[in-house]
């Protein structure tokens, strides 16, 4: 015990005399997310387990798709209450000698999800506003949460396509982190907070019960909780690459995507979305393939910039790009109240073009012109640098005019409110410099 002692007095004198000679080391030293730097590839993710993941395939020589397919497998398992195997998952790749390139990872909707059958719904209807209230949920004709809001799961298709076009590895080899974490993890104090407070939830699904509460309790923190039926539906799809292997690479990829999407998993989830009351149906499945295409792009100050397409709503960080170009925010200050106050204006005026324009490009024509630097001009003159303002109204770029009327506004725009922290983020760039996010 003296020894001890002795030591941590000897450690407490370095700490103290470190700090004397370099006082500015002091704040550095107090962050949670410290800098991590690396020179054979960096994996980023929202939980050290996910990440970890996609570092076990660095270092067996995967590259960065390969890396990044296995990290968002992991994330699917792990951060459940962000993302699913059954949600969707935008991706953009760039290998070192290719442009980039975007997977178009949205769901589609189920052909049983027509306007007329939603508006047909009575408002007391326990699909329609069900559990939606308890996550801030809108209560609007096409519920934000509960069997009536699922689409075609489309993460796994779109995983799949980036394996296959970009990948090198086997769906089995990127997989096979998730199986383990399925089988089981210890839980955090995050996530078990997160259980805590989705009870009502678990309550009123009685199979989703099932998996959060095993034995009719919540687990707790530090507790191994494992995913059992998620585990063997994974390692399922790996063995039927295994029986499609001797045919390729891309054949055994094929056969997996066949297993969710035209094969057993399409069935189950059809037949139980029947009696769950749920629109999605086994064709549903069988229609949805994830494609590959161009991005969007812009340059921002001799940078180039990528997002995904209109389907999602990544074109809108170009838009404010854009619209911060004609400010010298440097010269602001970083987060000073006129760097505040101006790119708060910019977003409010992204956000609302967003929620005006952007859809499906199968069903609406979202214009090229929201990501053009004339439209930015045109709509940056709206900015007062001494006045926030209180409107939402989007523009019109077609007509390249700073606002649309207001009965065209309240056409596209409804009222929106509540907080949701609902997705997460996987980046990675190996040690040849492909990169994948």
């Amino acid at each position: 015990m003296t020894n001890l002692l002795c030591l941590l007095q000897k450690s407490l004198f370095i700490v103290m005399a470190v700090s004397v000679l370099f006082p500015g080391i002091e704040s550095e030293a107090q962050t949670l997310k410290p800098l991590v730097a690396g020179k054979r590839g960096v994996v980023a993710a929202g939980h050290a387990l996910v990440a970890e993941a996609g570092l076990r395939i660095l270092e067996k020589g995967g590259n960065a798709v390969d890396a990044g397919v296995a990290t968002v497998f992991a994330a699917s398992v792990i951060e459940m209450g962000s993302f699913g195997s059954g949600g969707e998952c935008p991706i953009l790749i760039k290998l070192k000698d290719g442009p980039v390139m975007a997977i178009n990872g949205a769901g589609i909707a189920p052909e049983l999800a027509t306007v007329e059958y939603y508006e047909s719904l009575k408002p007391d209807d326990p699909r329609r506003v069900a559990v939606g209230t308890i996550r801030n949920g809108h209560a609007g004709i096409i519920p934000s949460f509960g069997p009536l809001s699922a689409i075609v799961p489309s993460a796994v298709g779109s995983l799949l396509a980036a394996l296959e076009n970009y990948g090198s590895m086997s769906f089995a080899e990127v997989v096979q982190p998730a199986i383990e974490l399925a089988q089981g993890f210890p839980l955090d104090a995050r996530l078990a907070h997160a259980f805590a407070a989705s009870v009502p939830v678990f309550e009123k699904w009685p199979d989703t019960k099932k998996v959060y509460m095993p034995d009719g309790r919540l687990p707790k923190e530090g507790e191994i909780f494992a995913q059992a039926d998620l585990a063997r539906t994974f390692q399922s799809m790996a063995e039927a690459e295994e029986r499609n292997s001797s045919r390729g690479r891309a054949a055994g990829i094929e056969a997996v995507r066949d297993y969710f999407y035209r094969g057993p998993v399409a069935k189950r989830i059809g037949d139980f979305c029947k009696q769950a009351g749920c629109l999605l149906r086994e064709g549903d499945f069988a229609a949805y393939r994830a494609k590959v295409e161009q991005p969007l792009t812009t340059n921002y100050r001799g940078v180039d910039v990528y997002k995904v397409g209109f389907w999602s709503q990544s074109p809108v960080f170009l838009a404010n790009l854009n619209l911060l170009e004609g400010f010298d925010l440097k010269s602001m200050g970083h987060n000073s109240a006129a760097y505040v106050h101006t790119v708060v204006e910019a977003m409010k005026l992204g956000y609302a073009d967003r929620d005006a324009y952007y859809g499906d490009p199968e069903f609406s024509k979202p214009p090229l012109q929201l990501i053009s630097k004339e439209y930015a001009r045109v709509r940056r003159a709206l900015i007062n640098p001494q006045m926030a303002s209180a409107d939402h109204i989007p523009g019109d770029p077609e007509r390249m005019q700073p606002r649309a009327t207001v009965e065209f506004a309240r056409s596209r725009l409804r009222e929106r409110n509540g907080e949701h922290q609902d997705t997460t983020c996987v980046n990675v760039i190996d040690k040849s410099g492909n990169m994948f996010s």
